[in-house]
């Protein structure tokens, strides 16, 4: 320690032998556990490490008892409306004038106090940007620092670093919800450069954070473009842009009619369901695109096999048995694949009830009931399985690229039919009988294998962009506190400590402002009346 920061102690110090023996113990009780142990070695040697109740005039919680809701008058602020640097006022609520004059005897919150998360996610802690009155809730805490000794926005951004994280997760109590304490806030250590250092460094975090959460933006917006793109893809695969230049290499001999056929043939020589071809009612209505010459128009019965007709599952699957059949329900369909992890089993004699939608690898599945549209392939690992009422099976003939079909469900046309045909009030879904004349743009076999081929490619390409932007969005997020760690440790003002050897000593160190606080606290502090001595009879 330097001997400034020596002078500044003992002035610190000095100041500690007037204080109450409530405020006294409080600072005896500077947690001295685990990490926290060593929190002081990463602030900056030259600097005072000061406890929080010397450099604030106020740390208190907001009300207990929930107050009188009215629908308009002084806004009431909970934890909702503090996130770490910003205040907000998302679903306030309002109190009366009364309520609150009666609700903030202790202290009034002001503009430029700090609002402080003590229930649920703990420590986060914003700036108060509100020039008007309002009250907060018991989930907040009120923090009103000296603004001669301690700058806001430095406080804040303390606060919300890993060394102000670290102390509010040592404060905090409780098993289940936590709540940070009051008198634990108030132990808190923070280090203490001058205000003009704490001005130089606030203003640096303020500039270093804009750009991260620039940067953080922009990250967060390739998702929904990657999300577009995809889409794109799937729209030029279904009405034929997509292999548009691959069709002139090509011979004109097969065509999406000659694929027709050949289905139409193995309808009446082996199928069970016969009969003419006959294209999906108000198509028209649906399907837009101008397909190109050699596709046809089928519909999602025609290309099903025909022994294995679209159906739905179970409709009362037993629950939760250690051994039976497994079986699908919307809720575990999520980014295009089933969640193995989380299917429950049926009895095998439900299975064999509902043996009609038992599945094979290589199905698809359709979410017919609530999110309905969704599309995926059955793996390996759920052959034999089934599916419930919520969900369609659907398992392509030998005539068509599965995973053609697969994609063209997925396409926005498709999506679209799906939104048009739903129907219910509570629970929205699409009818077995609205899904079977789904239709299908079709290709020659040989172009829908193309297609594949070229949207699994583009896809992969996108899918690959997808794990990078994870990984720096990953970096971004660790950014934040790697800035402030920096700031903290002294690293932003190492030179302008340098440069400026003025602004730390003399008048404008910590040590002449702690003394001044001193001085103010002791001018308020009410004077003992001396004991007279009672006269004689």
């Amino acid at each position: 320690m330097n001997s400034d920061a020596k002078k500044l102690k003992e002035v610190v110090n000095l100041f500690a032998t007037s204080e109450s023996a409530r405020k006294k113990k409080l600072k005896e009780k500077v947690f001295l556990k685990g990490e926290l142990a060593e929190i002081r070695n990463h602030f900056s040697k030259d600097w005072y490490i000061a406890d929080l109740i010397d450099v604030t005039h106020l740390i208190t919680c907001g009300v207990a008892k929930r107050p009188e809701y009215i629908e308009s008058g002084t806004p009431f602020l909970s934890a909702q409306n503090t996130r770490p640097f910003k205040a907000n006022l998302n679903k306030i609520k309002f109190i009366s004038r009364e309520a609150f004059e009666r609700l903030t005897v202790g202290g009034k919150p002001e503009k430029g106090d700090v609002l402080y998360t003590r229930v649920g996610n703990c420590g986060e802690a914003a700036k108060i940007q509100f020039d008007f009155d309002f009250a907060i809730y018991v989930s907040l805490t009120l923090i009103k620092p000296y603004r001669n000794l301690l700058n806001t926005d430095y406080f804040v951004a303390f606060l919300n670093s890993q060394f102000g994280l670290l102390q509010a997760a040592q404060g905090a109590i409780g098993i289940g919800l936590k709540n940070l304490n009051v008198d634990n806030v108030r132990r808190y250590i923070i280090p203490l450069p001058t205000l003009d250092e704490q001005k130089v460094i606030a203003d640096k975090l303020d500039t270093l954070l804009a750009q991260v959460e620039t940067t953080k933006a922009r990250l967060d917006r390739i998702p929904q473009i990657l999300k577009t793109f995809r889409q794109s893809v799937l729209t030029a695969a279904v009405s034929g842009k997509l292999t548009e230049e691959w069709r002139r290499t090509q011979s004109a001999d097969e065509t999406g009619k000659s694929s027709l056929i050949q289905i139409l043939q193995a309808r009446e020589s082996g199928w069970n369901l016969k009969g003419k071809y006959k294209a999906p009612e108000n198509v028209a209505k649906f399907y837009l695109p101008t397909l190109p010459k050699c596709w046809a128009l089928s519909s999602l019965d025609m290309v099903t096999n025909g022994n294995k007709p679209i159906c739905y599952g179970i409709l009362m699957p037993k629950k939760n048995l250690n051994n039976g059949v497994l079986y699908v329900k919307v809720r575990d369909i999520k980014n295009n694949q089933i969640q193995l992890s989380g299917l429950q089993r049926t009895s095998p004699e439900i299975a064999d009830k509902y043996a009609r939608s038992a599945l094979s690898q290589g199905d698809i599945l359709v979410s017919i009931r609530g999110t309905y549209g969704k599309v995926v392939v059955v793996p390996k690992e759920l052959d034999g399985g089934n599916i419930t009422q919520d969900s369609a099976r659907v398992s392509t003939c030998d005539f068509v690229e599965r995973d053609y079909i697969l994609y063209t469900l997925r396409a926005p046309i498709i999506q679209k039919y799906f939104h048009e045909v739903a129907r219910g009030v509570a629970v929205r879904g699409v009818n077995i009988s609205d899904l079977k004349p789904t239709p299908i743009p079709l290709p020659p076999k040989g172009e829908q294998a193309e297609i594949v081929r070229s949207v699994e490619q583009l896809f992969a390409h996108a899918d690959k962009i997808e794990q990078q932007v994870q990984a720096a969005q990953q970096r971004v997020d660790k950014l934040t506190q790697s800035i402030l760690a920096k700031a903290f440790r002294g690293e932003l003002t190492a030179q302008w400590r340098k440069d400026n050897p003025e602004l730390i000593t003399g008048d404008n160190s910590a040590e002449a402002l702690l003394a001044k606080i001193k001085a103010e606290r002791e001018a308020k502090s009410p004077k003992k009346k001396a004991k007279t001595k009672k006269a004689k009879a």
